[in-house]
């Protein structure tokens, strides 16, 4: 905790005590499910049943197989999209089920 002793901008204070504590997943699965419509567009969307992260890694749930395989060979391309909507490179990995 000798890290919080040192002056530091609020917004670094925060993400050093949201991982101490555990919660960067839970909050990056909050940040991407509230922009998913926008991110992904209405049609994947409304396929998508579950999404949720998971040391760094996000797990898309979508109920159709070709969409599924569509996303699958674009999973780079996702991945890269949501890092740069997170403003940092969290994800390390995005699985399409």
């Amino acid at each position: 905790m000798s890290d919080f002793n040192d002056p530091r901008p609020l917004k670094e204070l925060l993400q050093m005590m949201i991982r101490q504590l555990g919660w960067s997943d839970e909050l990056i699965q909050t940040r991407i499910k509230s922009a998913w419509h926008q991110l992904a567009g209405p049609l994947i969307a409304s396929h998508t049943k579950k999404l949720y992260v998971h040391k760094r890694v996000l797990y898309i749930k979508v109920d159709s197989a070709a969409l599924r395989q569509e996303l699958s060979m674009g999973s780079a391309q996702i991945l890269a999209r949501l890092n740069a909507h997170l403003g940092e490179d969290y994800l390390t990995e995005v699985v399409i089920r």
